[in-house]
């Protein structure tokens, strides 16, 4: 059986990027993530300390997004980290942070970086 946590378009000002334009502006950004953990205890005692609690992951994610990085998958590798750390039930990580209105010579939405990590996987890296 597979158990998901799903976080969608959780939005953010923050000052990642290479050039000093959006290191000095900031840029608005958008992270989605699901999340593989059981939900067996969950369902059977209905207690949060048996899931991953997504208020805690919007706070673990919205701390990382403060702290400045050139590379959103930098900042993509710190937030799986953390979350890797708190929550010994992931299993699977996929996160999604894309930049809106990015400085690119081009109309463009949106850019961005999509990891797809298990447990294993990352912890090789």
């Amino acid at each position: 059986m597979k158990n998901t946590v799903i976080l969608n378009n959780l939005r953010f000002y923050s000052y990642h990027g290479v050039l000093s334009q959006e290191k000095s502006v900031g840029h608005k950004f958008v992270v989605s993530m699901r999340i593989d953990t059981d939900f067996k205890n969950a369902i059977r005692y209905d207690s949060v300390k048996d899931t991953v609690d997504y208020g805690i992951v919007v706070d673990i994610v919205k701390e990382q997004m403060t702290q400045r990085s050139k590379l959103m998958e930098h900042v993509a590798g710190r937030i799986l980290k953390v979350l890797f750390n708190r929550f010994d039930s992931i299993q699977r990580i996929k996160i999604v942070i894309v930049k809106e209105n990015p400085p690119v010579n081009s109309d463009c939405d949106a850019c961005g970086v999509e990891l797809d990590v298990t447990r294993d996987d990352f912890f090789d890296l």
